[in-house]
Order: structure tokens, then sequence, then C-alpha cells
């Protein structure tokens, strides 16, 4: 089988957040599973875990192209045969005109998938429907991205239910929590008044500044864990 060149356009920071370029690392790693050649491109700022993430894989970081012209000759330039779009933000015109270019195009989405002329359209949302599209529609929970070491961290069975008197709870809004969120739940978790081993996972420091002003009751801890190779251990070990 011959090496098929991929290239994934997406992009992750503070605002954006860093949920394309997690997607997309699922997706490269079966990729590169398979002896295939991924590179990204795109700007990765900010999110020092997630840059780590590619490195760590010896996935190549280009300058992401923007206008459609510029992704046909990314494309050209680096030999690929695949491109990934995974944005909310770049022209829709960009598929049909890699599609044009005799590049096979897949576009993932949520939902709307912006008009763009894609050969295959990926939307792992549960309960994904699209109407007619111009290439083939991968929908639902049948297609999820998910990275090996969540796959690998999955119990063979669930836990059984178990009462605790203090139990462990894990907060986590994506890499950055681009909406501030986890302070919010925060609060109302604490309200509650019932004892607690709180985890938030923290990628902005104005958030954890704001977990810092709080105020825990009795039996209640609030932890702030950085982004972190180790969540899926966190997801497993939370009540």
């Amino acid at each position: 089988m011959s090496t098929v060149r991929v290239g994934v356009r997406c992009d992750a920071g503070p605002t954006r957040g860093v949920g394309h370029l997690v997607r997309c690392l699922a997706l490269a790693e079966e990729f590169l599973a398979r002896g295939h050649r991924v590179d990204f491109f795109g700007t990765v700022e900010g999110v020092g875990w997630a840059a780590r993430q590619l490195a760590d894989r010896g996935i190549p970081l280009h300058p992401g192209p923007e206008r459609p012209d510029d992704l046909v000759a990314a494309a050209r330039r680096h030999g690929l045969d695949v491109v990934v779009l995974d944005s909310y933000e770049l022209d829709p015109a960009g598929a049909g005109s890699l599609r044009a270019a005799g590049v096979v195009t897949l576009a993932v989405v949520d939902g709307d998938t912006r008009g763009q002329d894609a050969d295959v359209y990926l939307d792992q949302n549960l309960g994904a429907t699209h109407g007619p599209l111009p290439g083939r529609l991968l929908a639902g929970t049948a297609y999820p991205l998910l990275r090996d070491a969540v796959v690998a961290a999955r119990p063979a069975a669930p836990r059984p239910p178990t009462r605790t008197p203090r139990p462990r709870v894990l907060a986590f809004f994506g890499g950055t929590d681009a909406f501030g969120a986890a302070p919010v739940l925060a609060r109302v978790l604490l309200s509650t008044g019932h004892p607690m081993d709180l985890t938030v996972v923290v990628g902005r420091a104005d958030v954890e500044a704001d977990l810092a002003a709080l105020a825990p009751g009795r039996g209640q801890a609030v932890r702030p864990d950085p982004p972190t190779d180790g969540l899926p251990a966190l997801v497993a070990a939370a009540d």
C-alpha cells in the first residue's frame, strides 16, 4: 500500500479552543498507525499542551493558508493527497477548490456544513442528520473522534454505581474553557454544601484566578489542574 500524504487544516487558541485540533489529532493518530504521512496547517498559539500533542507525535505544523487558492497551493507544494478541513472560520469555498484540484477533501462539521463542497463529511454529534450533500456523509456516534489515550482508558465495563460521602467530581470545559464556565459551575457545586473533591481542568490564568477566589465549605476541596495527557485517567477516576 502506498503512503498517503494527509494535510489537516485547523486552528487552536485561547478564544478558539482546542476542540478542532484534538479531534483532528484523533484522526491523525489513525492515519499514522496505518503508515501514512500527516502534516497540520494552521495557527496553534497560547495553548502549549495542544502544541505538544503534535510535537510528541512528530507531526509538522505549518502556517495555515486562509484563502482557497492558498489552500490549493499548499496542497500542491506538500504533495497532499487528502486534506481535512475543520474550522468555523475558513472560507467554505476552500473545500470545493481543493476538490476541483484533485485533492480528496474531508470536512469535519458540527451540524452546519457552511456550504462546503467536500468528498466526505464527518459529523460525529449525537443524532446528527443532514439533507442531500455532494459527498459521502459519516454522521452520528458511530464515527467518534477519540484519541488513543481516551480509548485505552475506557474500562471493559462501567463501574457499578456506589454511594460515597465525598464524591470525586471532575469539571472540564475543553482545553481553554473559552466561555469561562468552570468558575460558574464550581460556585454552583460548592453552594450545595455537599462534601466533594472537585478537580477543575484550567487552561487560562484568569479562570484559575477566579477559582482561587472561591471559598470551599466544610469537607469541600477545589483543585485546579492544567490540561494534561492524564485527563482520561481523571475522567475514569471521577464519581
